[in-house]
Formats: structure tokens, sequence, C-alpha cells
């Protein structure tokens, strides 16, 4: 996915409490869009832009709840309705996701409706995006009697820490010419990602769950396993491809089993293209993959490489092969020169090179 010259058309913004607040608050639901003026119409597309570019920490979602009333039937109608039903809608989408925020860990916030066109993959296609946005505190600096003054605000939402919003995006891929309030859409017209960065830590990820699953009525996709196996397969690939030493592409294969074994829930080919490839490789490594069609971040499912992560093995030229855990692999075995002299160490000597890791 390729997204470019994102424009947007129409904006409302409501208060979003916690579900056990709304017996003692009554969240503040707006009447009217908002008119915004350049600045903050750039602001707002450049924050949308920076979550959803290639190699942020997007991932696909698959809709489960499709009944009327719901958020599915709900945002794929909105494109064709009316500024009264657009407002009156995007306020019932409000309601449920404070309803949805049953966490105690969850804060207040604003939860803002955007409709727009975009060019994704040089195709126009209309989208919708709703973003949850936590309330942030700063200081602001003012001039004052030609002196400097910092001033406290409170309630700042989509500063420069991402961290602070969650995004939904329906962009819509096949246009549909019925018409009619409430009409069904298919779930395949839709191309659907989310960014939470709570999803990237397996620890924490069950808290994205109220904003995909609860509110939104989505799963992560299923195509997960098959993307993992397909970043372990073209990874190891290329390590073994690339003109580099034994020694370094043992240490390459490490990080890819470790990457691929730790507890984080996000596959980021760029991200680990920049953290363990030199920096003369990373291009091609990303090439690679884009040609593969994983270039963007996807949700990590290691069910199909189960047993690849579990045991590892170096095959020599000599049609030797030392086959061993992983862990064990990468602390009791290393490649040492003639010269060298380690105690407690077995100097063992193969004849060739090494032909291939997996």
């Amino acid at each position: 996915m390729s997204i470019i010259n994102m424009r947007i058309q129409r904006v409302i913004a409501h208060e979003v409490v916690r579900a056990s607040e709304l017996n003692t608050l009554n969240p503040i639901y707006s009447n009217i869009l908002i008119s915004l003026d350049n600045k903050s119409l750039n602001l707002l597309i450049d924050r949308i832009m920076a979550v959803i570019s290639q190699g942020s920490h997007c991932v696909d979602l698959t809709v489960e709840d499709t009944a009327p009333g719901r958020s599915f039937n709900i945002i794929s109608n909105m494109l064709d309705f009316n500024d009264a039903e657009f407002i009156t809608n995007s306020r019932n989408l409000a309601a449920q996701l404070s309803n949805a925020q049953t966490s105690g860990s969850i804060k207040s916030g604003s939860a803002i409706f955007i409709q727009g066109t975009l060019y994704d993959d040089g195709t126009e296609s209309r989208f919708i995006a709703i973003i949850k946005a936590d309330y942030d505190r700063g200081l602001m600096e003012r001039i004052e009697n030609n002196e400097v003054m910092l001033e406290y605000i409170n309630n700042i939402i989509l500063g420069d820490s991402t961290r602070l919003m969650k995004l939904a995006l329906f962009i819509e891929i096949n246009r549909n010419h019925t018409t009619g309030q409430n009409q069904v859409r298919n779930t395949d017209d839709f191309s659907i990602k989310v960014f939470d960065h709570l999803m990237q830590n397996s620890t924490n990820g069950n808290a994205s769950l109220y904003f995909y699953s609860t509110f939104l009525g989505c799963r992560i996709a299923d195509n997960s396993s098959s993307k993992t196996k397909k970043f372990y397969e073209i990874t190891r690939n290329f390590i073994n491809s690339i003109n580099t030493g034994n020694e370094d592409k043992l240490e390459l294969y490490g990080h890819l089993i470790s990457y691929l074994s730790d507890n984080s829930t996000i596959i980021n080919p760029r991200e680990f293209s920049i953290d363990y490839f030199p920096e003369d490789q990373q291009d091609s490594f990303l090439r690679e993959c884009e040609e593969q069609g994983i270039a963007e971040s996807f949700s990590k499912n290691t069910q199909l490489i189960k047993g690849k992560l579990r045991r590892e093995s170096i095959r020599f030229t000599s049609n030797i092969t030392i086959i061993a855990l992983p862990e064990e692999l990468h602390n009791s075995f290393c490649i040492i020169g003639p010269d060298d002299e380690n105690e407690g160490w077995v100097k063992v000597r193969i004849r060739g090179e090494i032909e291939n890791i997996k």
C-alpha cells in the first residue's frame, strides 16, 4: 500500500470517557462539523500519514460484526450520508466507544471522525478515519513584556507523540453505487487498518482489544501466519545470499530467530532492516520484501514456523551439518581463527564454507 494525496472533506470530534464514568459524567457530543484552517488540516493529515505510511505499525483487520447499528454498518454508510446524518451517526459511534472503554487504565479523550479521499497505489478512494486521541499535558511558550513565559496547558491532543492515539482507517476499495441509507455493504469493499502502539507488545496487546474488537467489531486478519513464514524465508534466503563473512551471517540469523521468538506481536520489515542489516544491505532487503508483498507491518504469528524456531542448523559445503537449539548454538558455538585461544572452548576445524543456515 502506498498512500499519497490525502484530502479531508469533513471532520467532527466528540468527548469519550470510560464506561464506568458514564453514570457521573456527561460526555460532550458535538452538533456541528469542525472548520479547520490549512495549518490544522495539514497537521491532521501529517499525524494520519505518520502511522499509516509504509514501515509503520499498522496491521490489517477483518470485520466480524456486520449487524445493523454496529460500527462497520454505520461507518461504511457514513461515506454517503449528508452532513446531518454524518454528525448523528458519529455521535452514535462515540457513545459506543465510551461504552467499550471498560478497563480502568483507559483514559478519557477525543474521538475524531474524518472523511476524505486518498490515492492508494494510484487509485483514488474514499475513506473514513476514526482517531481516539488521549489527552496530554504540556507547557506553551509565550512572550510577555519581552520575557519568555511558560503556561501550563491541559487536554492537548495529536502532538508528536503518536503513542497517545489509536487510529482505524476504512478505505473503500470497491465503490458501491447503490443508494439509500443503511444499505448493507460487503466487507470486501473495504481495506481496514488499525494502529495502536500497545499492539507491539504481547503483554499489553489485550489493552487494544476494546478499540478494534469491542468497538469496531473486527479482528486481526488471518493472513498473519503465512506472512510471518514468508518473512522468515525471505530474510533467511537474503542472509545466505549476501556477500559477507560466515561469522556475520551466523549473527544475522541469530537476530532473526530472536526477533521472531520475542514477546512483540508486530513484524516490521523496515525496522528489522535498520536494526540488524548493514546500511549498504538495507535497501536491497526492503526491495526484496516489497517484491514479495510484505513491506508493511503485520501481526506476528509463528504457527507455521514453530519447528524452525526450535532448531537451527548450519550446513557446510563439505556436507557436514551442525544442528542445535538456537540459544545453545549461539551461546556455545563460534567460528574462531587458527590463532585464537579461548579457555573452555573446543576448537573444531571443518573443511568447507558455510553453505546454508536455516
